[in-house]
C-alpha cells in the first residue's frame, strides 16, 4: 500500500477545494460586473410667452408603476427611479397653454395627444422634455 505524505494529502485537499469554489468566485465576479435591472426617468418642462412661475402635471406610468408629480416651467423633475421596461410619460392638460413639442429619450412620442413612450434598459438615465406655450384666452 502506498502512503501518502503530508504535503501531498494537503495540496489536493486545496486543488479539491480551489476547482469546487472556482465557480461560485467567477459567478460573483460576473454579478458585481453586471448592469443594474433598473434605470432612471427625468421630465423637464420648457414655457414660451411666459416669464412667471407656472407648474406642470405629469404622470409617469407602466405595468407596475405609477407616478404623479409637478414639475415648475424651466426646470426638470427628480430623477426617478424605474425597473426596465416600458413606460409613459403623460402631460395633463392646462388652461391657456399649449403642448406644442416633446423631445428626448423617448421611442415614441405624440403631441397632439400629450404623451412619450420611454423603453428604460439596464443603468439608462432616460430625459424627456416637453414644450408649452403661454396664450391669453380670447
Amino acid at each position: 500500500m502506498r502512503k501518502f505524505s503530508f504535503v501531498a494529502s494537503v495540496t489536493m485537499l486545496f486543488a479539491f477545494v480551489s476547482a469546487a469554489l472556482a465557480p461560485a468566485a467567477s459567478a460573483a465576479t460576473k454579478a458585481d460586473n453586471a448592469k443594474p435591472d433598473y434605470g432612471h426617468i427625468k421630465v423637464c418642462k420648457e414655457q414660451r410667452n411666459y416669464n412667471g412661475d407656472e407648474y406642470f402635471k405629469f404622470k409617469i406610468y407602466g405595468d407596475h408603476y405609477y407616478k404623479e408629480f409637478r414639475v415648475k416651467g424651466g426646470e426638470c423633475s427628480d430623477r426617478y427611479k424605474v425597473d426596465k421596461g416600458k413606460y409613459t410619460i403623460y402631460e395633463y392638460d392646462k388652461k391657456r397653454w399649449t403642448l406644442y413639442d416633446i423631445s428626448g429619450d423617448y421611442n415614441n412620442r405624440n403631441v397632439r395627444e400629450r404623451y412619450a413612450d420611454v423603453r428604460v434598459r439596464s443603468g439608462d438615465n432616460d430625459k424627456v422634455t416637453f414644450y408649452n406655450r403661454y396664450h391669453k384666452d380670447k
